[in-house]
């Protein structure tokens, strides 16, 4: 009856997730982010059910795979297994060491994936812009952002984007993961321009990561100039432009909080085509 029961209740958290129950742990961590992820934009997800079936998810496949383990090392010997119980007070350091090696492995295996997708795709039209989301946010379906952007750009062939989730205030173990795979993602792409919530954006103008724009502010709208001072400063400088305003981010499915700071990259050689991404941001601007 007990096993009935824990079946019931393991079919009941894969539905509460909307997985199939021979899901993946990948697919099972991706769907957990991205339920997260609504949560913080507003979004009507129960998340104390999406987490708690998350939980019995994790804990089954845990059981299962010790289970799993057990037969194949003791097999049925009673020797092995009482001095495998000598070991049972280090199960816990264990268990915390694999997660903590599993969610590493899962962030590295994710880098690893985009940039050989990137190399992959060299047979592509040139990129004319690269666009790097750095902040909460969020998007339904994150592979047709690239070609909802471009539809509003048609003289260019190619425009490439990626969000880099960074919540200012992580508050579990997944959103600390993510903030470490974001610190990866920072160090490895090479985009055109940064679009920040205000948090992310000191936090990269600080680290010296944007293009001082004082000798092309005559480009942009006086009011739409974001200043700052880098730790390398000895005075501000003009280092973004505030497109909170604009339109276009619904239109391309982008949900986030509604700041947005795009900061150009110090060493981009499409300069010419960000400040026309940026135009193109503040043109649709009430």
């Amino acid at each position: 009856m007990a096993d009935q029961d824990a079946r019931s209740l393991l079919q009941q958290a894969y539905e509460t997730l909307g997985l199939p129950v021979d899901a993946s742990r990948e697919e099972i961590e991706e769907r957990y982010f991205l339920l997260l992820k609504k949560v913080k934009t507003g979004q009507a997800v129960d998340e104390e059910a999406v987490s708690r079936a998350y939980k019995t998810i994790i804990e089954a496949m845990r059981e299962s795979k010790v289970r799993e383990l057990e037969q194949m090392y003791y097999g049925d010997s009673v020797f092995k297994r009482k001095m495998a119980d000598f070991w049972v007070k280090y199960r816990t350091h264990v268990i915390v060491s694999a997660i903590v090696l599993i969610l590493a492995g899962v962030i590295l295996n994710t880098v690893l994936n985009q940039r050989a997708m990137r190399i992959a795709e060299a047979n592509r039209p040139p990129i004319d812009v690269y666009a790097l989301f750095v902040g909460e946010f969020f998007h339904d379906n994150e592979h047709e952002l690239p070609e909802r952007m471009l539809a509003d750009f048609p003289e260019w062939q190619r425009v490439d984007a990626l969000i880099s989730y960074a919540p200012e205030n992580p508050r579990d173990p997944f959103e600390v993961a993510a903030l470490q795979k974001n610190v990866i993602t920072i160090m490895s792409e090479r985009p055109d321009l940064y679009v920040t919530d205000p948090f992310n954006f000191e936090s990269l103008m600080f680290q010296s990561a944007f293009l001082p724009l004082d000798d092309l502010a005559d480009k942009f709208p006086a009011g739409s100039l974001v200043r700052g001072q880098a730790d390398s400063d000895d005075a501000p400088h003009v280092y973004g432009i505030d497109v909170s305003a604009s339109p276009l981010f619904a239109k391309w499915g982008i949900i986030d909080k509604g700041e947005r700071i795009i900061g150009i990259r110090y060493d981009t050689e499409r300069l010419d085509n960000a400040i026309a991404f940026v135009q193109k941001l503040l043109a649709g601007t009430p």
